[in-house]
Formats: structure tokens, sequence, C-alpha cells
């Protein structure tokens, strides 16, 4: 099984789950939102944010579990893991405002 198959099913299912764009079985490949080339992470943000309905749900979701110290990693909420991380800075220093 492709290693973005095994992570997404790691992930705890969550009632928005079933409305995101990422699991109808088109677009990007699973393995592209946990991909190592620029231009596969691109498309599965661009993917994201032009189809998914419940973007800011998984967003929020991602931001979360990883303030809990899950493995940020992978494309979730149409950003990439260094989005997410300088997103996280950016709300500690505004006092965790969203």
């Amino acid at each position: 099984m492709p290693v973005g198959e095994l992570l997404l099913e790691s992930l705890p299912i969550q009632p928005w789950a079933v409305d995101a764009a990422c699991g109808k079985g088109w677009g990007p490949a699973p393995d592209d939102f946990f991909s190592e080339s620029r231009a596969a992470v691109q498309a599965a943000m661009n993917f994201c944010n032009a189809h998914c309905t419940v973007r800011e749900a998984c967003l929020e979701d991602a931001m979360r579990a990883e303030a809990g110290g899950e493995l940020r990693y992978g494309v979730r909420g149409g950003m990439s893991a260094s989005g997410r991380r300088r997103l996280a800075v950016q709300r500690r220093a505004a006092g965790g405002a969203r």
C-alpha cells in the first residue's frame, strides 16, 4: 500500500471527512498529498483549495492534532506542512487567535 494511503488511514475519522474532496477518488493520487516533490504537493494544495468544501475543518483538525504532538507532514486543509508550521507560529504570536 502506498505511504500516502497508509498515513491517511492512520488519521482518526472526523465527521467532515466524508465530504473531503481528496477522498472522492478523483484529483491527485493520495501519495501526492505526502510527496517529497514540490510539484506534487503544489498540485495537491491547488486541488484542495479549488475543490474541497471542508478544507477549513480539515485545516483546523490538522492544526489541533499537530499542536498536540502529531507529526506535521503532508498536505492537509490545503496547506503544506511548512505552511501549517508558519500558521502555527503566527497564531502563537497573535495569542492563539485564529
